[in-house]
Protein backbone atom coordinates (compact mmCIF):
# COMPACT_ATOMS: atom_id res chain seq x y z
CA UNK A 1 0.00 0.00 0.00
CA UNK A 2 1.27 3.54 -0.91
CA UNK A 3 0.83 5.92 1.74
CA UNK A 4 -0.36 9.59 0.32
CA UNK A 5 0.19 12.97 1.59
CA UNK A 6 -1.25 16.13 1.03
CA UNK A 7 -1.15 19.77 1.92
CA UNK A 8 -3.58 21.89 3.37
CA UNK A 9 -3.50 25.42 3.85
CA UNK A 10 -3.16 26.60 7.43
CA UNK A 11 -2.20 23.20 8.56
CA UNK A 12 0.41 21.35 6.72
CA UNK A 13 1.22 17.86 5.88
CA UNK A 14 -1.92 15.62 6.14
CA UNK A 15 -1.32 11.66 5.52
CA UNK A 16 -0.60 9.07 5.45
CA UNK A 17 -3.69 8.06 3.16
CA UNK A 18 -4.42 5.34 1.30
CA UNK A 19 -5.47 6.31 -2.60
CA UNK A 20 -8.90 5.29 -1.32
CA UNK A 21 -8.56 7.35 1.33
CA UNK A 22 -7.51 10.41 -1.15
CA UNK A 23 -10.46 9.51 -3.66
CA UNK A 24 -13.13 9.72 -0.79
CA UNK A 25 -11.52 13.92 0.21
CA UNK A 26 -11.34 14.47 -3.63
CA UNK A 27 -15.62 13.06 -3.28
CA UNK A 28 -16.02 15.05 -0.33
CA UNK A 29 -14.22 18.34 -1.62
CA UNK A 30 -11.27 18.47 1.12
CA UNK A 31 -8.84 18.22 -1.67
CA UNK A 32 -9.00 19.87 -5.29
CA UNK A 33 -7.38 19.38 -8.61
CA UNK A 34 -4.48 21.85 -7.71
CA UNK A 35 -4.24 20.25 -4.35
CA UNK A 36 -0.18 19.22 -3.66
CA UNK A 37 -0.29 15.62 -3.30
CA UNK A 38 3.10 13.59 -2.56
CA UNK A 39 4.11 9.80 -1.79
CA UNK A 40 7.45 8.28 -1.56
CA UNK A 41 9.81 8.04 -4.34
CA UNK A 42 7.86 11.23 -5.67
CA UNK A 43 10.63 14.03 -5.65
CA UNK A 44 8.30 16.90 -5.36
CA UNK A 45 5.17 17.91 -4.63
CA UNK A 46 2.54 17.58 -7.57
CA UNK A 47 -0.91 19.05 -7.89
CA UNK A 48 -3.48 15.93 -7.77
CA UNK A 49 -4.28 17.24 -11.67
CA UNK A 50 -0.91 15.21 -11.96
CA UNK A 51 -1.59 12.24 -10.27
CA UNK A 52 -5.22 11.66 -11.53
CA UNK A 53 -4.18 7.97 -13.47
CA UNK A 54 -2.10 7.14 -10.37
CA UNK A 55 -4.80 7.71 -7.93
CA UNK A 56 -7.48 6.56 -9.82
CA UNK A 57 -9.57 9.37 -9.93
CA UNK A 58 -10.84 9.14 -13.58
CA UNK A 59 -14.61 9.27 -13.02
CA UNK A 60 -14.29 10.38 -9.45
CA UNK A 61 -16.53 13.72 -9.22
CA UNK A 62 -16.46 15.99 -6.23
CA UNK A 63 -19.65 16.12 -4.47
CA UNK A 64 -21.50 19.34 -5.91
CA UNK A 65 -23.90 18.76 -2.77
CA UNK A 66 -20.94 19.47 -0.32
CA UNK A 67 -19.36 23.38 -0.07
CA UNK A 68 -15.90 23.46 -0.80
CA UNK A 69 -13.62 24.05 1.94
CA UNK A 70 -13.56 27.83 4.15
CA UNK A 71 -10.38 29.10 3.40
CA UNK A 72 -7.73 28.68 6.49
CA UNK A 73 -7.81 32.67 8.32
CA UNK A 74 -4.37 34.55 7.77
CA UNK A 75 -2.98 34.74 11.88
CA UNK A 76 -3.62 37.75 13.26
CA UNK A 77 -0.60 40.07 13.16
CA UNK A 78 -0.43 39.87 17.32
CA UNK A 79 -0.10 35.82 16.69
CA UNK A 80 2.03 36.10 13.91
CA UNK A 81 5.83 34.70 14.67
CA UNK A 82 8.77 37.32 13.09
CA UNK A 83 11.94 35.50 12.61
CA UNK A 84 14.96 37.70 14.04
CA UNK A 85 17.27 39.07 10.92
Amino acid sequence: MTDWYYHEPGQGRVGPLSADEMRRCFRERRIARDTLAWREGMREWQPVERLIEELGLSGVQPDASLPPPVPPRPASPARRRWARP
